[in-house]
């Protein structure tokens, strides 16, 4: 069979090339700019926000100043939005402009710009976080501890400490996992920390262990790998969870967490993972002890790894492959 070809004069032709070329300007006429979107962010309505931001979003980078001005808008919402786009790009340049938002009057406001300044994590903005702990929202105070924890920088290490002692068990909490990053332990004040942190591991509360365990990451877990080793298999499953990524960590017997132990047990710690791995009921804490497994390089724990990697499904499947590539030497 043949196929009839049509084709059209040279006039019609260039009149639908005229036709789309007028139509591509017509929309490109109709696209609203940076400026006008953000204009739009003080809206009440959350479809039109989510429309608006997605259509920011388009832009990248380009709409980066469009933002700063936008911080400046007599609408708390548009304040608000604009500092939380320019969080969500990583926006270095609007460093500065995200510090002095710190003092806006709406709490919302400044809450959404700390939160940014973690997201960007630049050591210029620790200070100024530092100053809005004693803000009275205890939601901005935990946005600037969360940032800090995201900066890891020391200069934040008196301040945490003091709100160990905050009547908000969250600030508590979120201090003293933020610790974890911030921790210089050449510094008088490490030694108080560290202190603090160990003996919250006797703590009735589980949350309360967790969050000791995260910051006395800083201190390489200093002295409590005897503990860690109990808490991976007795734990809850948050701190047994924690617990195991930390003996991920502990490798050799000269690490820290061996610290005060006279004939320190390494052979102890890739047992305790391999039961783990057999017994655990949940799988994010089996997987994360077949992960601790690979970085420890723990060669007898090949013949489980390669049981997993073929019965297992899922993420037990995909960590005993990856743990198996890092004995390899094909990293993780």
């Amino acid at each position: 069979m043949t196929m009839l070809q049509t084709t059209w004069p040279p006039s019609v032709r260039g009149a639908s090339r005229c036709l789309v070329v007028c139509l591509v300007i017509l929309l490109a006429a109709c696209a609203e700019s940076p400026e006008e979107l953000v204009a739009r962010l003080g809206s009440r309505d959350p479809r039109e926000l989510k429309e608006v931001t997605d259509k920011l979003l388009q832009y990248d980078s380009d709409v980066v100043p469009a933002l700063r001005e936008g911080l400046s808008s007599q609408k708390w919402r548009a304040r608000f939005m604009c500092a939380q786009l320019l969080g969500t790009l990583r926006a270095r340049v609007a460093l500065d402009d995200l510090i002095q938002v710190l003092a806006d009057s709406n709490a919302g406001v400044v809450e959404r710009s700390a939160f940014a300044l973690g997201q960007i994590a630049a050591e210029e903005a620790a200070l100024p976080l530092i100053l809005i702990l004693d803000h009275p929202s205890i939601d901005v105070a935990l946005s600037a501890t969360t940032a800090l924890e995201q900066i890891g920088s020391p200069l934040a290490m008196p301040a945490l400490l003091k709100r160990l002692d905050d009547p908000s068990a969250r600030l508590r909490l979120r201090s003293m996992q933020a610790l974890g990053s911030c921790i210089d332990s050449t510094q008088a004040v490490a030694d108080t920390i560290y202190g603090r942190l160990v003996r919250a591991l006797d703590d009735s509360s589980h949350v309360q262990r967790v969050a000791a365990i995260a910051g006395l990451r800083g201190f390489a877990y200093r002295g409590v790998a005897r503990w860690l080793v109990k808490a991976a298999e007795h734990e809850q499953p948050e701190g047994a969870y924690v617990a195991v990524q930390a003996l991920g960590e502990v490798r050799g017997s000269a690490h820290p967490a061996w610290w005060g132990v006279v004939r320190p047990d390494t052979s102890r710690i890739p047992v305790v993972l391999m039961r783990v791995v057999r017994h655990a009921t949940r799988d994010e804490i089996r997987a994360k002890a077949i992960q601790s497994l690979g970085q420890l390089q723990t060669t007898a724990a090949v013949p489980l790894l390669d049981s997993l990697k073929s019965t297992e499904r899922g993420q037990i499947q995909i960590a005993a492959g990856r743990a198996l590539r890092s004995m390899a030497g094909g990293g993780w």
